[in-house]
């Protein structure tokens, strides 16, 4: 389709998984490849950018992001790391976003310089206490637990830790956090999630008052635990990955991560390729006016997906099915586009096809492990079947896309009988 390539980790037999790992055993972790390789694949989201404008010179906060599993959060954690440890490169990365957008202010945006970054992501339980982390992973970092150990304190003064850092600022990206503090034991013998309590308090407070000499960045999945208490005191600034706001945004992203060359497709081939789609779309939905260029920009940018199929899997299915959002949602469109797109000028609901294994379904229905949606396709099957019996084919060329289509949209947490489009 307009030869669309997907990434080379997308173009295998077998889908590899999305899940962002900051590090792993064979060295080809987020934060292990080069910065350059690694913003390439990255798409200056809102949520990104609001990232970035935090761990700016002169910010005095400490950053929070907040989301469920599968939303990206690693990846801005990751992306973060390399703009601390990296700024050339990042540098770079934004001004070429800056032409691309046409948004100057990327390009304005200052980039901090002269910390040591220290990311982890903590439900690997590679620390027992951040403090063991702080130590290991800095030069002097023997010699400071040494004076911690002499003093026989719990957990290490708000004083050491300045003296710490005195030697050399730290960046600190904690990805998982909460999950990590969670997990945590706090029996009497153990009282390690107290601990850790006081010690993110100690590590929040220093962030917001010594700005220059300690950056924290922390991920959790919401604000209902201890693991966030500490550091929502202190008034973070917070990236809430729910804000509806940033849905077209994400589709973006999507877009970026998914396929190599998608900036680079003329807008007018997407245009002519997309036209009757398009104007069938009109038909139905009754625009007129104003209106038409705002869903014709829509169109193009979504494609090679339309936006209703989007909206549809945002909204509804991977709602109804509990799943990791954006993760499950990357796996969903690879497969929907090496199953379709080289016949479909435009991906719709209808691609995820109930009468063969050679669609996106099946990776759903693993996706989602439900018995009843399992049960539900079942019935969808069993309908077309009917259809296909009491009919003849040529009477109803389309009963297939037409019941699959309508099989994905029973995806819901409402009972809503039929499609609108």
């Amino acid at each position: 389709m307009l030869k669309l390539t997907l990434r080379s980790e997308f173009q295998g037999q077998r889908l590899k998984g999305t899940m962002i790992e900051l590090t792993n055993g064979s060295h080809t972790g987020a934060i292990e490849t080069s910065a350059a390789s690694f913003l390439e694949i990255t798409y200056p989201s809102v949520d990104l950018i609001k990232c970035i404008e935090g761990i700016a010179p002169g910010q005095g906060k400490p950053i929070v992001l907040m989301g469920g599993r599968g939303q990206g959060k690693s990846h801005i954690i990751a992306a973060g790391h390399h703009v601390l440890a990296s700024p050339d490169a990042a540098k770079n990365w934004l001004d070429q976003w800056a032409q691309h957008l046409g948004n100057a202010h990327f390009s304005q945006i200052p980039l901090r310089t002269g910390f040591r970054v220290i990311t982890e992501q903590l439900h690997n339980q590679r620390y027992a206490t951040l403090w063991d982390m702080l130590f290991d992973r800095t030069p002097k970092g023997a010699y400071f637990r040494g004076k911690f150990e002499q003093a026989g304190t719990s957990v290490p003064s708000r004083e050491l830790i300045l003296e710490l850092l005195a030697e050399e600022p730290l960046a600190l990206l904690l990805d998982e956090y909460q999950t990590w503090f969670d997990g945590l034991p706090n029996s009497k013998q153990q009282p390690r999630r107290t601990w850790a309590f006081n010690f993110i308090q100690v590590l929040s407070e220093i962030a917001s008052e010594h700005p220059d000499r300690l950056l924290l960045v922390a991920s959790v999945r919401d604000g209902s635990t201890d693991a966030y208490q500490q550091i929502h005191r202190l008034n973070p600034r917070i990236i809430d990955f729910s804000d509806p706001l940033t849905k077209r945004d994400r589709h973006r992203l999507l877009l970026h991560r998914i396929f190599t060359n998608r900036r680079q497709i003329d807008p007018k081939e997407i245009a002519d390729i997309t036209a009757p789609h398009f104007s069938e779309y009109l038909r139905l939905k009754e625009v007129s006016g104003s209106e038409v260029v705002q869903h014709q920009e829509r169109f193009h940018e979504c494609w090679p997906f339309s936006p209703q199929l989007l909206d549809l899997l945002d909204d509804q299915v991977l709602m109804a099915a509990q799943a990791q959002e954006t993760r499950d949602l990357i796996r969903l469109l690879v497969e929907t586009f090496k199953c379709a797109g080289e016949r479909a000028p435009v991906l719709t609901a209808a691609d995820f096809r109930i009468d063969t294994d050679q669609s996106a379904a099946p990776t759903l229905l693993n996706a989602v492990a439900s018995e009843l949606h399992r049960r539900v396709q079942e019935k969808a099957r069993r309908n077309l079947d009917n259809v296909l019996s009491t009919n003849r084919p040529e009477d109803i060329p389309h009963a297939a896309e037409i019941i699959s289509a309508l099989w994905l949209r029973s995806f819901n947490t409402e009972r809503l009988a039929g499609a609108t489009y």
